[in-house]
């Protein structure tokens, strides 16, 4: 049997303020398939035993994003081919084209990006350990 993660997108961020523009918006959305910040949310999500990582309102707030001003456009412009990603399922693609972006900009390097990639990776390992997630 083929094991595999499975991502669910059943996801909501919701933006107090009213202020903020719509491109800066997806640009956060969009920066939270960053690596970076997908370490974050393993750190502050709660695991459930069958292996779902839950991120409550409170510990949604507490996970990291990286963004610059510079890099707003940049990342907006990612948009079409993250979705394309998306819906392939490959999610480690999406990853790899927002940390690109986030290298670009000197948010991150790629040596950061690689440690942080295996903490994702040790993380997830350790959620689904004895949790059967194949599907067909």
């Amino acid at each position: 049997m083929h094991q595999r993660t499975r991502f669910f997108t059943n996801t909501q961020v919701l933006f107090h303020d009213k202020r903020l523009p719509s491109k800066v918006k997806l640009a956060i959305a969009v920066s939270m398939l960053s690596t970076y910040s997908q370490f974050s949310a393993e750190v502050e999500g709660r695991v459930y035993s069958s292996g779902v990582l839950k991120i409550e309102p409170s510990a949604g707030k507490k996970i990291k994003v990286l963004l610059s001003e510079d890099g707003i456009d940049d990342l907006n412009a990612l948009i079409p081919n993250l979705e394309q990603a998306m819906l392939k399922e490959d999610y480690s693609l999406a990853m790899e084209m927002v940390d690109s972006v986030l290298i670009k900009h000197g948010l991150l390097t790629r040596e950061q990006c690689n440690s942080l990639a295996k903490g994702v990776h040790k993380l997830r390992c350790e959620r689904y350990k004895g949790v059967n997630i194949s599907h067909e």
